[in-house]
């Protein structure tokens, strides 16, 4: 499937039976899953789906006919935003099971164990990194997982409809709006996560684990741009072990290395459409922030946003990119 919101569609109602079982776990494998096993179906399983893709966001509607499925994640830092659109379904996982109406949803983990769906529903299905809730509610959200959003959860609303008017108009989006986009629908996530159960979350924020992880989150913040900072150098500033530093990132989703790269880069995008930045090198930009090597930064900066870094630096200055000596073609 193509990362740029094209659409693509699958169906096994004209299937035959025989093919049937293959096009739906073809369709989860193309949102990061894999179903172990599926019963309670009267006769076979059918599926209607249309599937969009960005970097960093998976997002699908579909239709399946009555069953349950147990499911589980292929991708172990991603989290899975379950939205009923009609109909009636039930979710379970981590010991709850949720029973959803029409407009609630839920929140699935993909470092936990499997869980069941029990469906006769259309659904939403949309899976983001897990880094991209750690960045903006501190603590991954873990007791949030298999609660009920109800529907008339405003952000939850806001995210429902902006997603299916987008599934419904767009035919793709252009490389350049592409981080816009993906960033309104991760912020989106995360304020419907913090709304699902406020003494919860009050709750998980309370203590010596989450006040170390805000200390540590805060270090990173400061002292990213420095090349050689490492858990060594965090674990002596702030006087933790290394391997109680390896614990909070995993608690809240990451590691220390992916957040690490995550603050330098979204630094760079920044630099590189900022007004300062725009009369900075490619080169200057990356050493700015944290990069020893320019190719490295490039190749990762392609990766995380869809594009080369010439490509987010206001249109006036890109004619000027190929006198930058350390820009390589493409980067």
């Amino acid at each position: 499937m193509i990362d740029d919101f094209s659409s693509h569609r699958v169906s096994s109602i004209m299937a035959p039976d025989t093919e049937q079982p293959s096009i739906w776990r073809a369709f989860y494998a193309q949102q990061g899953l894999h179903v172990d096993s599926q019963h309670g179906a009267e006769g076979p399983v059918d599926i209607e789906a249309t599937m969009r893709a960005l970097p960093d966001l998976r997002t699908a509607i579909f239709t399946i006919s009555p069953a349950q499925a147990a499911i589980r994640a292929t991708d172990q830092h991603a989290v899975i935003l379950l939205i009923n659109i009609d109909g009636t379904g039930e979710v379970s996982q981590c010991g709850r099971k949720v029973a959803l109406e029409p407009g609630d949803a839920t929140l699935l983990s993909s470092k936990d164990d499997g869980w069941f769906v029990k469906s006769c529903s259309r659904w939403m299905s949309v899976a983001v990194p897990a880094e991209a809730l750690s960045r903006r509610t501190v603590m991954y959200p873990r007791h949030a997982v298999a609660r009920r959003i109800p529907s008339d959860t405003a952000p939850l609303r806001l995210l429902s409809g902006y997603l299916q008017t987008a599934m419904h108009q767009l035919t793709s989006v252009a490389p350049r709006l592409q981080h816009c986009f993906t960033d309104h629908v991760h912020e989106l996530i995360a304020l419907t996560v913090a709304a699902i159960d406020e003494d919860c979350r009050q709750e998980a924020a309370k203590g010596p684990r989450a006040a170390n992880l805000r200390r540590l989150l805060a270090e990173m913040e400061v002292s990213f741009a420095n090349p050689a900072f490492t858990p060594i150098m965090a674990a002596n500033r702030l006087k933790l072990s290394i391997r109680y530093i390896q614990y909070l990132m995993k608690e809240a989703g990451t590691s220390f290395t992916r957040r690490l790269l995550e603050l330098r880069l979204q630094e760079a995008r920044r630099l590189l459409a900022s007004l300062t930045g725009e009369r900075r090198s490619i080169s200057d930009i990356s050493r700015a922030c944290g990069f020893n090597d320019v190719s490295t930064f490039s190749r990762s900066f392609r990766r995380r946003f869809g594009g080369a870094p010439t490509a987010f630096r206001p249109a006036v200055t890109r004619g000027s990119e190929r006198h930058d000596p350390a820009v390589q073609p493409g980067g």
